[in-house]
Parts: structure tokens; C-alpha cells; sequence
């Protein structure tokens, strides 16, 4: 028990300190990571779009996720939104050659439900599409938009998890090697509120944030094997500090990413864990937690099909000492399956 706590103020303490560094990284461009395969570019471009697809109007990066020790899954995958378009445009800006596309983009199509049903009418379900599209500015810079249209097939008046999602644009640059074992990058991203649910129940208008990631380079790690750490902050806007049912918003988030990739071949293995801080406007801390295991399949070079789970929720239980991670949780856990076609 003690060392549980022990590792809970740890991380308590790194969230601190990354929300230091994003913000003074916030208005600097993100780095992208070193050109991929045609092949590499499908299978890659799945796994960063999967928490994107899988979550209903995503890239809001937490203005919705509130000051409650149990967030319902819709409210907390939206948490990873926001740093998934950071590196997903990485995967489609470059031809098989190396050299870097003027133009490219991608459709990812998603499936995904609940992965237990409990026959309660609490279970989940809900398919979506969404398109990348990525112009090349130079050599080093690029500009990344997305959106997505959602549907829930449980229900079809839940205005949050149906139509249009917000519209998330990012500017990145190129990675650079730090060292010759690591390499980094930074960028900035920000949010309009294209989705009419947040603008009208939010009261949203928009966000800014930045982050760094930091990456191993080819030179020391097993080939196909990948891994990085991302630090991130972001800053929302709101008209007002409540949404239309009351409820406190959070205008201030801080988040790490671990992430872990290896390709053999036309498959893709990948692991991602997220922690996030966020602050209401009455100064309230809360933490979620949110981790995805997936596996892709590269059909060919602009095809390629993944299946995957994910799991997250409130860092803490509902006594707020002890640690609410879990590896698969019935009542939370999500299976999903994507198709993408990359252009």
C-alpha cells in the first residue's frame, strides 16, 4: 500500500514538472518523426488514429472531463484526443522513397463497443469516420487538420456522440536528433468548435496547447522496435466556467504519454499509456488514467486493418487512496476495429 502511494505522488509530482516544460514549449512547432515505408505508413497510421476514431467528438483535449472521481468512458477517452493528431500526420507525409509529400492524408473507419455486456442497457457502441489531411509548408514543417463524424448506435439521440466532431489543426516540425541516441521534437495544436454539442452544451470556443516528445533513435534500439515519451500542455476556452448542466469545466490540462511500437513485416504491435492532470476554474485537480494495446495489419501499402483494446478512468478510487489502474476492467474496457486508406 505504501508503495502504491509512494508511486501515485511520484507521478503526481511529474505531471508538475512536465506542465512547466510544455508551457514553455507551447509555441513552438511539433516534431515529426523520420520518414516510414508505404507499407510502415499504413499500419502507423491506424494506431495514431485510434483513439481518435474510437472516441465520439475527440481532439477536445478535457473540456469536458470533470472534477468526479468516476468519469464514464465517453467523457475520459477524449482525454487522449488530443495528443493523438500530434504524430498521426507523421505516418502519411512521406513517399516510400523518404522524401516528404507535398500533400497526403488518410480515411480511418472505426468500429468499437464495450467489451462486456451486462445486458443493463449500460453497454457501448458506436462506429465513426475520420480524415487526416496533411500539407507539407517545407522541408521541416507541416500543417495537419482532422475531423470525424460519429454515430451511436445505442443511441441515437445522444447529441455528444453523434454528428461532427470539433476540428483539430496542428502545426509540426521535423524531429531532430538531440544526441546520438535521442532525438525530439516539439509543436503546437489547437481546437475549434466545428461540433455544435460544444458550443451550445460546453459553452466552448476553442483551445491552444503544446508539446515535446522525446524518441530513441534507430541507432540503439532492435530494428522495428520504436518507443517515445510525450509532455504536454494545453489551455481551453470557455464563455462561461460551467456547462449548460452546471458543471465546473477544466481550462488547463497537463498529460505524459509512454508509447511502444514494433513491425515485423506487414504487422504492427503497439502499446500506449497516458496520465493526465486537469484544473477546473475553482482550482480542483483531477487525474485519469487511459492505456491501448493494438495489433495492425498492413492489407498493402495504402490498406491496413487493426483490432484493439483500451482501458482507462479516474487515477484514483472513490476513496481517493487507493490507485483505480487496471490492465482490463469489464465495466470500462473497449475492443474497437479500424480500416484505414492512406493517400
Amino acid at each position: 500500500m505504501k508503495a502504491v502511494k509512494r508511486v501515485k505522488k511520484l507521478v503526481s509530482t511529474l505531471s508538475l514538472v512536465s506542465f512547466s516544460v510544455a508551457m514553455l514549449l507551447a509555441n513552438v512547432g511539433f516534431a515529426a518523426t523520420s520518414a516510414k515505408s508505404a507499407r510502415g505508413n499504413t499500419a502507423g497510421q491506424i494506431r495514431q488514429g485510434k483513439i481518435q476514431q474510437r472516441s465520439q467528438h475527440n481532439f477536445i483535449s478535457l473540456k469536458n472531463f470533470n472534477s468526479e472521481l468516476n468519469i464514464k468512458v465517453k467523457e475520459y477517452q477524449k482525454v487522449a484526443a488530443f495528443t493523438s493528431l500530434e504524430t498521426a500526420q507523421q505516418e502519411i507525409s512521406y513517399k516510400a522513397d523518404g522524401t516528404k509529400k507535398t500533400f497526403s492524408g488518410s480515411v480511418i473507419m472505426t468500429y468499437s463497443q464495450s467489451a462486456v455486456d451486462h445486458k443493463d442497457g449500460t453497454s457501448q457502441a458506436s462506429q465513426s469516420a475520420m480524415a487526416i489531411l496533411t500539407g507539407a509548408l517545407s522541408d521541416n514543417y507541416s500543417l495537419t487538420g482532422r475531423i470525424s463524424v460519429s454515430q451511436n448506435l445505442k443511441d441515437t439521440e445522444d447529441q455528444e456522440s453523434n454528428g461532427v466532431s470539433d476540428l483539430g489543426v496542428i502545426l509540426s516540425q521535423k524531429h531532430i536528433e538531440l544526441t546520438n541516441w535521442l532525438k525530439g521534437g516539439f509543436g503546437v495544436s489547437s481546437t475549434l468548435p466545428t461540433s455544435k454539442y460544444s458550443r451550445d452544451f460546453q459553452n466552448f470556443e476553442g483551445s491552444l496547447g503544446g508539446s515535446y516528445t522525446f524518441a530513441l533513435t534507430e541507432a540503439v534500439l532492435m530494428k522495428g522496435l520504436s518507443t517515445s515519451l510525450s509532455l504536454g500542455a494545453a489551455r481551453n476556452f470557455h464563455r462561461y466556467e460551467t456547462d449548460a448542466t452546471g458543471r465546473i469545466l477544466n481550462p488547463y490540462s497537463v498529460r505524459e504519454i509512454v508509447s511502444a511500437g514494433y513491425s515485423k513485416g506487414a504487422f504492427s504491435f503497439s502499446f500506449e499509456f497516458l496520465h493526465r492532470h486537469a484544473w477546473n476554474y475553482s482550482g480542483t485537480v483531477s487525474q485519469v488514467f487511459e492505456h491501448t494495446e493494438e495489433i495492425t495489419y498492413s492489407v498493402t501499402p495504402q490498406w491496413g486493418v487493426a483490432l484493439g483494446h483500451t482501458n482507462g478512468g479516474s487515477w484514483l478510487a472513490p476513496n481517493r487512496q487507493d490507485s483505480n489502474l487496471k490492465l482490463i476492467n469489464e465495466n470500462d474496457s473497449i475492443i474497437y476495429g479500424s480500416m484505414s486508406l492512406v493517400f
